[in-house]
């Protein structure tokens, strides 16, 4: 008798992993134990495809964390949880960051006061990789934020953050304090940032929506289409 050699194909796809193996479409019989064969090649493909997606989850997780505590330590900021004094805030940002610290242990702040234009201008080129138009869709000052994206688009070479850096922080340089404290809140200290929260998310968030509302600020899930927990309150 003539068998018929065995080929990849005739194994079921992985669109078959999400169903029983009772219920998944037959194996075609190619000779003694194919059948057996084919369905535990199946179970190894549908165990490594699992494996591979959470390990490239628990990846981009890791990569997220690692990020926002590099921008905390460029910034010169506490990278563990607390760190409210590290951020050189006004009163009333200040009181808002100590409460929700008090409230939950774990808040890691990325970003406080920023004195100088190199520190704002390191966060904002961060951003500016991942969207070149993050500066217009972010900031409501559309004079002094439109220069730093008149300096972005003129310059489509300066894809890094470092190069991008280098060049904001040459058009912030010729800001008066005035002007600086104008386009941010940073500048002046009325403004902090936190890593965004995957414990109790929703309720770090609501909790400082209603802080930051009560003390006539405001605060930014998102800014410029990106994930960047915000709060900034004038006083």
């Amino acid at each position: 008798m003539t068998r018929r050699q065995f080929h990849a194909e005739d194994v079921p796809t992985s669109s078959d992993c999400a169903s029983p193996r009772t219920s998944r479409p037959p194996v075609q019989e190619l000779g003694p134990g194919s059948a057996s064969i084919a369905a535990s090649i199946l179970d190894v493909q549908c165990l490594a495809g699992n494996r591979a997606v959470s390990s490239l989850y628990a990846a981009r997780e890791a990569d997220n964390q690692a990020a926002w505590l590099l921008e905390a330590a460029e910034n010169g900021f506490e990278a563990t949880p607390g760190g409210v004094d590290s951020l050189d805030l006004r009163p009333k940002a200040k009181a808002i960051a100590s409460e929700l610290r008090q409230t939950y242990p774990a808040i890691v702040f990325t970003s406080g006061k920023r004195s100088e234009v190199e520190g704002q201008a390191r966060a904002m080129a961060g951003n500016v990789v991942s969207n070149r138009a993050w500066i217009a869709e972010t900031y409501s000052d559309k004079s002094l934020s439109g220069q730093l994206q008149d300096w972005v688009d003129k310059n489509p070479t300066a894809t890094t953050k470092n190069a991008i850096a280098v060049g904001l922080a040459g058009v912030m340089a010729t800001w008066s304090e005035e002007q600086k404290g104008k386009l941010s809140a940073h500048f002046t200290g009325e403004a902090f940032d936190i890593q965004p929260q995957t414990e109790d998310a929703d309720a770090i968030k609501s909790r400082a929506a209603s802080l930051a509302t009560a003390a006539g600020g405001k605060f930014l899930e998102k800014e410029g289409g990106l994930v960047r927990w915000h709060l900034q309150v004038r006083e």
